[in-house]
């Protein structure tokens, strides 16, 4: 059965082959670029908002300063938060604990009026320091919950639409 988004961790060559079509290709460089660079602990979430309707910087100045002053909920002593944009595919980028990503969605919601939509766009990139197979889970949460708000939580459809990968295999 054909695939909408197809993603496999290569270990030998340490990349991430991804198959998909090109409208899902924009923001995906700057995610794996901050999947590759950041320091990833196990309690640590990447996610991104698209937000066309509203200026970047602005929304990434307000969450890190939110994140700056403690407000955006409890982060251990050393985890960071991290914020930054994507301007081509107009994509907000945030890392940190779990525990932000409530705060962070409410104050996107009161940025935008709307749906906030996520992006994703694919292309194989060969990591520098990050593990292919390590990353290729986190990818596959990132892409679920991306894809979940487009799909309005159509589980058979996500099953239809995306595969990803992480053995030694492929």
């Amino acid at each position: 059965e054909a695939r909408e988004v197809v993603v496999r961790a290569n270990p030998q060559m340490n990349a991430l082959i991804v198959d998909a079509p090109i409208q899902r290709m924009a923001g995906f460089e700057k995610l794996v670029q901050q999947l590759d660079q950041a320091q990833i602990v196990e309690e640590s979430e990447i996610r991104t908002w698209k937000l066309p309707r509203i200026e970047l910087e602005a929304a990434a100045r307000t969450i890190r300063e939110l994140a700056a002053a403690g407000h955006l909920g409890a982060t251990d002593a050393g985890t960071t938060v991290s914020v930054s944009v994507d301007v081509a595919s107009d994509t907000l980028i945030v890392s940190g604990p779990p525990a932000i990503f409530d705060r962070v969605a409410s104050v996107i919601t009161s940025l935008e009026a709307g749906p906030v939509m996520p992006t994703t766009s694919l292309r194989t990139f060969r990591f520098v320091q990050a593990r292919a197979e390590s990353v290729a889970p986190m990818l596959r949460e990132i892409l679920v919950a991306r894809m979940q708000q487009d799909l309005s939580g159509d589980e058979s459809a996500m099953e239809r639409l995306l595969t990803v990968t992480a053995d030694r295999k492929t």
